[in-house]
């Protein structure tokens, strides 16, 4: 990605493992990964963060106190222009399915994901995050100068 700062991501995952990959894929593709273990802890750094640094939410949906579908609704409710990415394990299509009815999710991903899907899917949520933000913008700037006429 050719931003002069990275776009911010925040990766919720129990599995230490698969967390360290994912984070190595993703920093090296150039973003900034804030790694969680927590769910709580996950949504708190959300709410924290700089708007709109953070442009990616992804998470597991198997965690040990919540499952990441309620995870990224709480997601959507702090901050509605991150885009949300669910990991699942291949065998379960029904998570599909309540992800995106409950949480609205921007991309899905299984658990034994290949580097290059990750990151591609990755870029394809900063692709839909930037031009949100570029709408959010134009909207605004029409609504200003309706007001000016």
């Amino acid at each position: 990605m050719k931003e002069k700062t990275k776009p911010g991501l925040i990766l919720l995952e129990s599995n230490k493992e698969l967390s360290k990959r994912a984070e190595s894929i993703l920093s090296s593709e150039g973003w900034e990964v804030f790694c969680e273990h927590d769910s709580q802890a996950a949504v708190d750094r959300l709410k924290i963060r700089e708007q709109p640094h953070i442009a990616l939410f992804l998470c597991s949906f198997r965690l040990p106190d919540m499952e990441g579908d309620k995870i990224l609704e709480q997601a959507r409710s702090v901050s509605p222009f991150t885009q949300r990415m669910l990991m699942i394990p291949v065998e379960h299509t029904d998570m599909i399915i309540n992800a995106i009815n409950n949480a609205q999710i921007h991309a899905c991903i299984t658990i034994h994901f290949n580097d290059r899907d990750l990151a591609a899917r990755a870029r394809a949520c900063f692709k839909r995050f930037r031009h949100v933000l570029k709408q959010q913008q134009l909207e605004r700037i029409t609504i200003h100068q309706n007001r000016q006429m």
